[in-house]
């Protein structure tokens, strides 16, 4: 009677998050998505919620459909944990992290991980492991204000909020930044941009899932990442601090452990902001 009772138990839960609406509730309640995510996931709720229950059903094994694609990278996006979350309840209806990753990757200088860039450091790591060396690199983000408007590019609306999903509708907010992400090398004389994404306001720890997808990308293609360079606002402190960090007056720790290797990657501020943060902050 016991075991009946808890498969009863579990049934009914099952069934209270049998739809995406249910789902982005969930999701919100559970603080794994913040209600600027929580809109745009409902954005595309009429497409991927039939293909998600087809795929958890099991009714369906072909080819990820481009509403369910552009549905995990923007769940992805916003929260990995969201993800892991929602990939365990709907029992493996979305695709695994690892093709995520790959298609994040893009080769037209769209919004994204750029993925000639990533081929360039693999091909840059191999050189130098041929001749027993290997590339130590800081990776930089920045963001930078832009013009906030829309317009047309070879039949394709631009300038709304884009971090490489594909996802067009006039129901996003239009972005007014663009977040980059450059490796810049310490033992060498180059630098390389990586990433960029056009946004309209992220939280810290969306900022923080970023950032480690970033260093898990640089980890595959063998350089060695030793530091992280950001601008010293507040929200960048909340960063520091997500990542592992301590970026406070006391007990300062300016270092957090990779994502993958766990090693030490020190964290520098820049300068210029980070004489304001600190004023701001009574440092």
């Amino acid at each position: 009677m016991k075991i009946k009772n808890a498969e009863r138990k579990t049934k009914r839960l099952e069934k209270k998050l049998f739809t995406l609406r249910e789902m982005l509730s969930d999701l919100k309640k559970k603080r794994l998505a913040t209600e600027p995510a929580a809109n745009v996931l409902k954005i595309m709720f009429d497409g991927p919620a039939l293909e998600m229950l087809l795929r958890a059903s099991g009714l369906k094994k072909e080819k990820y459909a481009l509403e369910l694609r552009s549905f995990a990278l923007t769940l992805h996006f916003y929260s990995k944990k969201a993800y892991l979350y929602v990939r365990k309840v709907f029992k493996t209806c979305l695709p695994h992290i690892s093709t995520v990753k790959k298609w994040y990757q893009v080769v037209d200088g769209s919004p994204g991980f750029t993925k000639e860039a990533l081929e360039v450091l693999k091909c840059k790591a191999v050189g130098a492991s041929q001749r027993n060396r290997q590339i130590v690199c800081c990776l930089i983000i920045h963001e930078m204000s832009i013009r906030r408007q829309t317009e047309l590019d070879n039949g394709k609306l631009c300038g709304y909020v884009d971090y490489g999903t594909d996802l067009e509708s006039p129901k996003l907010p239009i972005a007014n930044n663009a977040l980059t992400f450059m490796v810049n090398a310490v033992n060498g004389n180059w630098k390389i941009p990586i990433a960029c994404f056009l946004i309209d306001g992220l939280n810290a720890i969306e900022r923080t899932n970023l950032i480690k997808i970033a260093l898990e990308y640089l980890h595959e293609t063998g350089i060695k990442e030793v530091a992280l360079t950001f601008d010293g606002l507040l929200c960048n402190f909340k960063v520091g601090n997500e990542l592992g960090a301590r970026l406070e007056a006391v007990n300062l720790k300016s270092t957090s452990p990779h994502p993958i290797t766990g090693e030490d990657v020190c964290i520098f501020l820049s300068l210029p902001l980070f004489k304001v943060s600190a004023q701001h902050l009574g440092i």
